[in-house]
């Protein structure tokens, strides 16, 4: 069984039972107190479905700052005095952006 807990309620129970020292074998044991006395539910991984979710959404957020950079760029670049090929590549660039 695997369980996802809060590493400070781990620290703060290890203090309520007097534990000052900081080793493995030392942090083993107030672990397993913790997990016989308070009984943490036991974590379920997501359904492959929301995972898929989760990986398109991280894909879609790259993009939107992807296509947001190149639009400062191009801000930045009709502000001051910028190649022409410099606007067409901004340009191509959003556009291939906005249509991903």
């Amino acid at each position: 069984m695997v369980s996802i807990i809060n590493p400070a309620q781990v620290k703060d129970f290890g203090r309520g039972l007097a534990v000052r020292t900081k080793t493995d074998s030392v942090d083993s044991v107030v672990l397993a107190r913790y997990g016989a006395l308070l009984k943490p539910k036991a974590w379920v991984p997501p359904r492959q479905e929301a995972r898929v979710l989760q990986a398109i959404l991280v894909c879609r957020e790259a993009i939107a700052q992807d296509l947001q950079r190149e639009r400062n760029r191009q801000e930045k670049a009709v502000a001051t005095d910028t190649p022409a090929l410099i606007h067409k590549s901004l340009e191509d660039s959003i556009g291939f952006w906005s249509s991903s």
